[in-house]
């Protein structure tokens, strides 16, 4: 019997031993087995994740918000509190309607620049003011405010705020001098307000305002262009802007058919501006009753508005960019004048398409033209909806 224990007490200890071997191998297999996903819920999130699913990466190019360059962006008749508007443009219309004395829905934003001041007063340097010549970030903003445009100069927070125009003495230079010769030799000399107008041989005429709707185009090239001197299909000009962007050879000619335009407005007599039309694109009809306008003048400025329901209503104003203006310039010289005809039968909810082009050309227009000129309407009215 005590043998039997004895042998019993010596096995014993080698049977634990095998049996702890066994458990620490199954232990060793369990950490082997994946753990099941677990999917994240607001009730059940893992502190953890072992091997997780790589994600699927977004190669779609983020939207692009446009930033305003030397040329203003197109400004729609959105309130001027829109909130796709910097936070510096919003601050600075509540300062541009108080100084106004108005109400903000009576300031109209026609664009906006952000620029680098070269001095702590924000460009406008009256007299007997001390001026830090430091680098100042800030933005200049063009409104209408009652129908008559004002340019102002910000700082990046929209807070200080300085009327521009009305620190320019009235004895400046002119703006724009353009001289055409040919069978009379033409001059005019614009200002920011006012033109004089003559033949080259004659004494200058004493100055007269600006049509209202011209204005805007020279508030427009002051603030974009700067200064240049160039002969152009259009004439010569001279150009005394305070911008920052070296004008292309198409702006040159831009500035140079305004001042072209407003010199025959003068000699006219008339009160109401004479057409400055080069093309103008109609969408029509469709399922919701479309019915928009694009017209863009000789020196390239577009108007967007709706015809919907017999009323034109306003949607927007911009300039073209230097290559579409490239492009109508010799669309202009090359072709004549010409209209598209819409079908006379369309099928219920059909989109009509209508084109005049006014050109000095003497070629008839290709159908190749036709669709660009179409194309063209298009993407600025698409440009509008963004």
């Amino acid at each position: 019997m005590n043998k039997k224990r004895q042998s019993s007490a010596l096995w014993k200890p080698f049977l634990w031993l095998s049996l702890a071997i066994m458990l620490m191998a199954c232990g060793s297999n369990a950490t082997s087995v994946p753990s099941p996903s677990v999917t994240p819920t607001a009730g059940n999130a893992p502190t953890k994740i072992i091997q997780p699913t790589p994600q699927p990466t977004d190669t779609a190019s983020p939207e692009v918000v446009p930033v305003p360059t030397s040329t203003p962006l197109p400004l729609t008749s959105k309130s001027p509190t829109n909130a796709s508007l910097p936070e510096g443009v919003r601050t600075a219309l509540i300062q541009i309607a108080e100084q106004q004395k108005t109400v903000s829905a009576n300031v109209v934003l026609i664009s906006y620049d952000e620029v680098q001041w070269n001095n702590s007063c924000l460009g406008v340097e009256l007299p007997d003011m001390m001026c830090l010549q430091v680098i100042t970030p800030g933005y200049r903003i063009i409104v209408q405010v009652n129908g008559k445009p004002f340019e102002y100069h910000t700082d990046i927070s929209g807070k200080r705020v300085v009327q521009a125009l009305a620190a320019r003495p009235s004895a400046m230079r002119p703006v724009i001098s353009w001289t055409q010769s040919g069978t009379q030799c033409k001059q005019v000399s614009i200002d920011t307000r006012t033109i004089a107008a003559s033949l080259c041989d004659n004494p200058a005429s004493s100055p007269q305002p600006i049509h209202p709707e011209r204005i805007t185009a020279v508030l427009h090239f002051i603030t974009t262009y700067a200064p240049f001197t160039a002969s152009t299909v259009a004439g010569e000009v001279t150009f005394n802007g305070s911008g920052i962007r070296v004008a292309v050879p198409s702006e040159q000619r831009m500035v140079a058919e305004f001042a072209s335009l407003l010199y025959e407005e003068v000699n006219s007599r008339n009160t109401a501006p004479l057409s400055d039309i080069a093309l103008h694109w109609r969408r029509e009809g469709g399922i919701a009753g479309f019915c928009d306008d694009v017209t863009v003048t000789i020196y390239g400025e577009v108007t967007i508005s709706s015809c919907k329901g017999g009323t034109v209503r306003a949607l927007g104003m911009q300039q073209l960019a230097y290559d579409e203006l490239d492009q109508l310039y010799k669309w202009v010289d090359t072709y004549n004048s010409f209209s598209t005809t819409p079908p006379s039968v369309t099928k219920p909810d059909e989109l009509i398409y209508k084109l005049e082009f006014f050109g000095r050309g003497t070629q008839e227009v290709s159908d190749e033209s036709t669709a660009d000129m179409e194309h063209l309407g298009e993407s600025l009215l698409r440009t509008l909806n963004r």
